[in-house]
């Protein structure tokens, strides 16, 4: 591995992962004021319910090529073919399943036919994952975040021409669900295998043996990946089902903005995954686990004042993005952004979990989270609708905390100190929003924010959360692993 590439493969990822959180941002809100509450509810109910229909389509599949084939790369066109087969004959036989059930189980016949139509494109489209996840196995982050990037201006360049076209739900469902999909998923594919093509000989014999060890070595991830879906979007389903697709819409309206703001821990955790993958391969355990520990504490550093400033601004971002209509959800944004320090720690936790062969306590973990999450909207949703569903969503997020916590306690854990991982940035967190109320108050929205990110990392500055060990650690994981700190001990 060549010198700071995790760097370079970090930046790449951040930079497409924030230009596509932007673009979905602004394209989101588009489509949320142009459908109204209950169509956006529809719309947001159809993504909530393909996310579990899409969950066969890849049972832990991409982990297991990328973890695989940054080990042994002559392997690429192999687990590709493989891969790709597999998910054939699942998306036909699941396409013939939503298509006969969905009527069934669905009082609203525009709702169960968007289902059929997205997963066909979701299908289709991952599909293409296992061209386009050689990128990250093989470290090459800058092609998959172009392409990643060109194929999200893709799709909202032809879904934002068919809403100014006047389309209605449907209409717009097919061409931006179905049709901006397709297109993606070619471009992927021929890109990966364009780009890997002396890596890509495979043989078709002995495919059924090679079916199955894919599949018994995916499971961990298959049942993490489902559990995580689970409690990320069940919470959608119930509120269709308990209160209205007007509810829905009101939730993801707050939702779709704390999910973009968290592509930083996922292009980190995106970027170390074969990296750590490596390096624990090759029994650099201590010093893997201190890089660990830093990092983690990082993500809380990021995080926490991403919570405390959101909260504060909560009522006037809702109000630019989506208008008077959606000011419902002021209230719910606000609740979410106490999940954001969680999320971020637990991303850095899950990817270093997996990368050290520990997926059975990962999918161990998701399957308590999906336990408690469920728990929670079933009585608080009933009661508080929108808002119960955000409180559910900031307490799953931290039980999860505390189980990577508790399971990690003797490694990574064990190096960290607890006033600079959490007093000094909550005191930071402090002076931050001290600074920024007078600000909001008399000077306006578009001097708030600078003036708390200013104000925040002077203070960090001052009180200094991470250690010289820690950052010099950090510079020798991402710089190269041949240091003497990261040889295997």
């Amino acid at each position: 591995m060549s010198g700071r590439l995790i760097i370079r493969n970090t930046l790449f990822l951040t930079l497409a992962s924030l230009a596509e959180k932007v673009i979905f941002l602004f394209f989101f809100a588009y489509v949320a004021r142009t459908l109204g509450q209950a169509d956006f509810g529809r719309y947001s109910f159809v993504l909530a319910a393909l996310t579990f229909l899409s969950i066969p389509l890849d049972l832990g599949f991409s982990n297991i090529l990328v973890r695989e084939v940054a080990r042994a790369r002559g392997l690429a066109g192999q687990y590709v073919l493989d891969i790709t087969a597999l998910k054939l004959l699942i998306l036909a036989a699941e396409v013939a399943l939503t298509a006969a059930l969905a009527p069934v189980f669905i009082r609203d016949p525009l709702v169960a036919e968007l289902l059929v139509w997205g997963l066909v494109g979701q299908g289709i489209a991952n599909l293409s994952n296992g061209f386009f996840m050689l990128f990250a196995a093989f470290e090459e982050m800058g092609f998959q975040s172009l392409l990643q990037t060109a194929g999200n201006l893709l799709g909202v360049a032809v879904g934002a021409v068919a809403l100014r076209g006047g389309a209605d739900l449907r209409l717009f469902f097919i061409w931006y669900g179905v049709v901006a999909l397709v297109a993606r998923a070619v471009m992927f594919a021929a890109a990966a295998a364009a780009r890997y093509r002396r890596q890509m000989a495979a043989r078709l014999g002995g495919m059924r043996g090679r079916w199955q060890r894919v599949i018994a070595a995916g499971f961990p991830f298959a049942v993490a990946n489902l559990m995580m879906v689970f409690y990320v979007r069940i919470d959608s389903v119930l509120l269709y089902k308990i209160k209205g697709a007007a509810a829905v819409g009101i939730y993801n309206a707050a939702l779709a903005l704390v999910m973009g703001l968290i592509f930083l821990p996922g292009a980190v955790a995106g970027a170390v995954y074969p990296r750590f993958s490596v390096l624990y391969g090759q029994g650099s355990e201590i010093a893997s686990a201190r890089a660990a520990a830093s990092l983690i504490k990082g993500m809380l550093i990021i995080g926490l004042p991403l919570a405390v400033g959101g909260s504060l601004m909560a009522t006037d971002v809702i109000a630019k993005l989506y208008g008077a209509e959606y000011q419902s959800s002021a209230g719910v944004f606000r609740i979410l952004c106490w999940a954001l320090p969680a999320i971020f720690v637990t991303s850095a936790m899950g990817a270093i979990s997996t990368a050290r062969n520990q997926e059975t306590a990962v999918a161990k973990i998701a399957a308590f989270n999906t336990l408690f999450n469920a728990i929670g909207n079933l009585v608080l949703i009933t009661v508080w609708g929108a808002l119960g569903a955000a409180a559910t969503m900031v307490a799953t997020h931290y039980f999860c905390w505390f189980q990577y916590r508790r399971w990690l306690k003797d490694s990574i854990y064990a190096v960290f100190d607890p006033v600079s991982c959490l007093v000094k940035p909550a005191l930071a967190c402090l002076v931050m929003a001290a600074v920024m109320y007078p600000v909001m108050r008399f000077a306006g929205f578009w001097w708030t924010i600078p003036a708390g990110i200013g104000t925040y990392f002077s203070i960090l500055w001052v009180l200094r959360p991470l250690s010289a060990d820690e950052t010099r650690l950090l510079r020798t994981f991402m710089h190269g692993q041949n240091d003497a700190t990261l040889r295997p001990v």
